[in-house]
């Protein structure tokens, strides 16, 4: 079923972004991921053979199923803009279970329950409230419209009529005979409401089906007319797929305010979180009439428990986005941590790279001053990095504001370095020449206290063993790096760690050594360096070292010969 969905998507995009067009869509994304900022995919579907056929499946060899990245919007009729309706909080939401004689009975107890359990964090926070009513026959149905809601909730039967050449919702006539309800009564049914929904949800098989003749025959498609945004399911899922899509797809349009087409990719990565096996996240459609600023409530004067409830339901949304983040980043190597220093009262962001495992580094940014401390999407810089394989990083007082990040990227052998002074995604910049060769393991940065501002302390692993020291001049007109210089050529260091310590102040001076660990094979080496013109010493740890005793493979001395050559 996968493997057939699969190329079914890739003859749409195939189709949809052929040849260069390929080319710009991923360029575009590119750029879009550099910024840290997402796409919005807009099918005008002005063709009725186009508009029957699985978008939301559409498949790149390079990037993926395009939905799961992307909002993906079916604007079907000509865009016109539509305000946002001023609401006030709770939203109403009204959901009709219909009856249909002909058709399988629903088990309208198990969907009322599924939809409760979605909405119950929006109504404990008194943000939206549930009218739910079974519908024996259209007159309940059309009843219930009247009284008038914000969101219309249909649960049932749908199919398209071939005769009529128009979809339909399956009812019952007040003698209980079959009877469909078309969607040109239901809209205007609909349009006279107080309040008037601004969104249909149709949760029925075909609510979404069309004449390949007429793109606005479905019930999807011609209920567009009457409202700004339908959103109808065009394959089953299962319930608890049903239940976590419209539990995040709630949370995000009504208490969060996100846009629709948010809202609805949000409940589609919650389908793909919860059974990342099956197809399900395919099955949720978006149509809208205006592809703009797709907001459907403006909600005014929200009461402070309310405020207080969406803040709570911020985190789940961090959740999700952080569970889909790291789906869909592949990191490879070693990453680099460091916290800004962000003024009071605020707390400092975490900042994150890490080698990915195609071209460039992994930016990942930890709001800390923001309920729930969520990370931020991952965003991909640095592309002319291929292959880095370790990363080194340090907040510098260089730069304006708070300062720039500082990261040496180990490439291969050498050396890359890179700067960004803005904290924005796309602010990146490096160096075109490698600052040195002959490098392996991971490299270690650090900005020292001596000069204003301090130098730039660095120090990696080398190939055939020892130590690369470097040290760039922040003082000094051109910012050089000098040559980099080894130590204890006779170690075959693995790994380094270094900081800088107050160890060795005089005169009531703070000190200025580099303490610094090295890893060689299960044995851990000290090196010391004191302030300029300070040389690097060396003192192994002893083998009875408790840390080291705990490091060695049996529990007790490690192996002399894994330490030195």
């Amino acid at each position: 079923m996968i493997g057939t969905a699969r190329q079914i998507g890739d003859a749409l995009f195939e189709a949809a972004l052929p040849g260069e067009v390929a080319e710009l869509y991923a360029s575009t994304r590119r750029a879009a991921a550099a910024r840290g900022r997402h796409l919005r995919l807009v099918l005008r579907l002005d063709d009725p053979q186009l508009a029957v056929l699985p978008w939301e499946l559409m498949h790149s060899k390079e990037f993926g199923y395009l939905c799961l990245d992307h909002a993906l919007v079916r604007r079907v009729e000509p865009a016109h803009s539509v305000a946002a309706l001023k609401a006030d909080s709770p939203l109403q939401v009204l959901a009709v279970a219909a009856r249909a004689p002909d058709k399988p009975r629903l088990d309208v107890g198990r969907e009322r329950n599924h939809l409760k359990r979605s909405l119950a964090a929006l109504e404990r926070g008194d943000l939206a409230h549930l009218r739910w009513v079974t519908a024996q026959d259209w007159t309940a149905m059309f009843a219930a419209l009247t009284g008038g809601c914000h969101v219309f909730h249909f649960a049932g039967h749908g199919h398209y009529d071939e005769p009529r050449q128009e979809g339909a919702l399956a009812s019952a006539n007040v003698s209980g005979e079959p009877a469909d309800i078309h969607a040109e009564p239901l809209g205007k049914v609909i349009g006279e409401a107080a309040p008037r929904p601004q969104l249909v949800v149709l949760n029925g098989c075909e609510t979404g089906s069309a004449s390949d003749q007429a793109p606005f025959s479905s019930v999807a498609g011609a209920l567009l007319r009457f409202v700004p945004a339908v959103v109808a399911m065009q394959f089953k899922v299962t319930d608890a797929a049903a239940i976590v899509f419209a539990r995040f797809f709630h949370q995000a349009l009504i208490a969060l305010r996100r846009p629709i087409d948010v809202a609805v990719h949000q409940g589609r990565l919650a389908m793909l979180l919860e059974d990342d096996e099956s197809l399900a996240w395919a099955t949720p459609v978006l149509y809208v009439r205006d592809d703009q600023d797709i907001r459907l409530f403006d909600i005014e004067r929200p009461q402070a428990h309310q405020e207080k409830a969406a803040e709570m339901l911020v985190v789940d949304e961090a959740r999700l986005i952080a569970a889909d983040a790291a789906r869909r980043t592949r990191v490879t190597g070693t990453p680099a941590l460091v916290q800004d220093r962000a003024a009071e009262p605020a707390l400092g962001d975490f900042e994150l790279l890490c080698p990915t495992a195609r071209r460039g580094l992994v930016h990942l940014r930890r709001r800390n001053d923001t309920a729930g401390i969520p990370w931020d999407p991952p965003a991909t810089v640095l592309p002319e990095l291929e292959g880095a394989e370790a990363v080194g990083m340090v907040e510098s007082d260089l730069g304006g504001g708070r300062g720039s990040l500082e990261v040496v990227a180990r490439v291969g052998e050498e050396l890359r370095f890179a700067w960004n002074g803005t904290r924005e995604p796309d602010g990146w910049q490096l160096m075109a020449e490698p600052i040195a060769a002959g490098a392996s393991g991971n490299p270690v940065l650090l900005q020292d206290r001596l000069g204003d501002p301090g130098d730039f302390e660095l120090v990696c692993p080398a190939v055939g063993g020892g130590l690369l020291h470097l040290r760039r001049r922040n003082g000094v007109a051109g910012l050089p790096w000098s040559r980099p210089y080894a130590i204890a050529r006779d170690l075959e260091v693995d790994a380094v760690c270094m900081v800088q310590s107050t160890f060795g102040g005089r005169d009531g001076r703070p000190g200025g050594n580099l303490e610094l660990i090295a890893r060689v094979g299960d044995s851990l080496e000290f090196f010391w360096k004191g302030p300029p013109p300070g040389f690097w010493r060396h003192l192994a740890f002893d083998p009875r070292h408790p840390l080291v005793t705990a490091l060695a493979p049996s529990g007790g001395e490690p192996d002399p010969g894994t330490r030195r050559r």
